[in-house]
């Protein structure tokens, strides 16, 4: 177990998937999405193949889905990765650059004050743009 919160899928399943999802529920949820897929998930779509009289091959079936599982993860990754590691248009980080501007906007809300003499041509300069 990796400590993540776990839901049952069981009591949410049709009859007939009852033992797929008490053998995934068994190796958790959380790993299906790492493509660590039950046994019995390729079962009983062998038996939905052979109900379809398909010439298709569940080994197929399962790396294939094992493979969009993978893409899928991997995708939300980079997405998240994307947004945690964002840069703005100065190249700072966007949580270093917002903090930054909140601090200067702080400074701006104190004025003047505790600023020395030979320091206000900063504030003219920022007042001129």
């Amino acid at each position: 177990m990796d400590g993540l919160t776990t839901t049952s899928f069981t009591t949410h399943a049709k009859p007939f998937c009852h033992s797929v999802t008490e053998e995934q529920d068994e190796i958790g949820w959380q790993n299906f999405v790492k493509g660590k897929i039950s046994q019995s998930s390729g079962n009983l779509q062998l038996i939905h193949y052979q109900e379809q009289h398909s010439k298709r091959m569940v080994d197929n079936w399962m790396s294939g889905l094992v493979i969009q599982l993978l893409e899928l993860t991997h995708g939300m990754w980079k997405h998240c990765h994307g947004v945690l590691h964002a840069l703005d248009e100065q190249g700072l980080p966007l949580q270093q650059a917002a903090e930054l501007e909140a601090q200067i906007h702080k400074e701006f809300q104190v004025g003047t004050h505790g600023l020395t003499r030979k320091d206000y041509h900063f504030i003219q300069w920022l007042g001129t743009r």
